[in-house]
Order: C-alpha cells, then structure tokens, then sequence
C-alpha cells in the first residue's frame, strides 16, 4: 500500500436554491492508504460524499449571508502519491503541494502572512 494525499472539494450551496453569485469551496486535503491512484480516488470520494449536508435539513447549523447553507461534494481535484510510497509518513515528509503564481513581490509578502493576494492557482 501506497500513501496519497487526496485534495476533496465541497461546496457552500444555498439551501433556498436561489442563485448565489459566488460558490464558497473548501479544498480539503486527506490522507489515504490506497494499492494505486485509481483506488485513492475512490476512497477520497467517499469521504467527500461523507461531508455532505443531509437532504433532510437536520443539519442546517450552516450559514452564508445570512441563508441556510448545506455541503456539497464537488469532487476530487487531485491525488499525489505521496514521496515516501513504501513507508509511514512521517514529521517533515512532503505529503501534497499546490503551484500558486503572484503577480509582483508585495502579492508575495501578503500571500505569505495569510493576507488576501491575487493569485493564480496552476496545475
């Protein structure tokens, strides 16, 4: 077994079904035991659709302007083998990365201390 780093999407979606002009999302990174890719892919989905509101309402403690939210599964944006396939993880492995493009060193510094930047997110 092999480990991934496994990027699940899920999205803030109105509960009222009324347009919404923006779509919050969460990219959540987990970690999975998996034999290949194919296989992580499948256990993180099920994870996703585990994070989901219930259809029911029971679950409505979620909010966003003001409208009762649920979680929607959005999806797996990526999988990545982690660098050390045969071994546990351990402190300072490298499990996951994303490439981020700035437009200037000051969208660098602001990015770096947490503060809204523009950015381009590459694959």
């Amino acid at each position: 077994m092999r480990w991934y780093a496994a990027h699940v999407l899920i999205a803030q979606k109105f509960r009222d079904g009324l347009p919404q002009a923006t779509i919050g999302v969460y990219e959540n990174v987990y970690l999975v035991s998996a034999s290949d890719y194919a296989e992580a892919t499948e256990k993180a989905a099920v994870i996703g659709r585990k994070q989901e509101s219930r259809t029911d309402g029971s679950d409505d403690d979620e909010s966003w302007n003001g409208r009762a939210t649920r979680w929607e599964f959005a999806g797996v944006r990526k999988i990545i083998e982690c660098r050390k396939p045969s071994a546990q993880p351990g402190d300072g492995d490298e499990l996951t990365y994303s490439i981020l493009v700035v437009r200037n060193e000051e969208d660098l510094k602001s990015l770096a201390a947490g503060e809204p930047a523009p950015t381009v997110y590459e694959e």
